[in-house]
């Protein structure tokens, strides 16, 4: 099957349609801030919206890992939570490990 642009935006390949309207309004809203301040489109914002991604990323970096190899990981959500919840503490970093 053939996939543009256009018809996946406008959800002919999806199940419910409208998976691209959010991903446009983000990429406007995006567009409209970098025009209208003069502290978004910086390196240092971008740096502070990457470092705070990063947990998140990291942790969808190992789910596509597992699901790539044709498995189905639901204990991520725990550990994340758990793991959360252990740093909150204010442990010192040998105590973590």
């Amino acid at each position: 099957m053939h996939r543009s642009l256009f018809n996946i935006l406008s959800g002919r390949n999806t199940r419910q349609g409208l998976w691209g309207l959010p991903l446009l309004v983000a990429l406007l809203i995006s567009l409209w801030l970098a025009v209208e301040t003069t502290q978004f489109a910086t390196a240092e914002n971008l740096f502070n919206l990457v470092a705070q991604a990063m947990p998140l990323i990291i942790a969808a970096i190992g789910q596509l890992v597992v699901v790539l190899i044709g498995g189905l990981d639901l204990s991520v959500g725990s550990v994340i939570s758990f793991t959360t919840a252990v740093l909150a503490l204010d442990q010192p970093a040998i105590v973590l490990i």
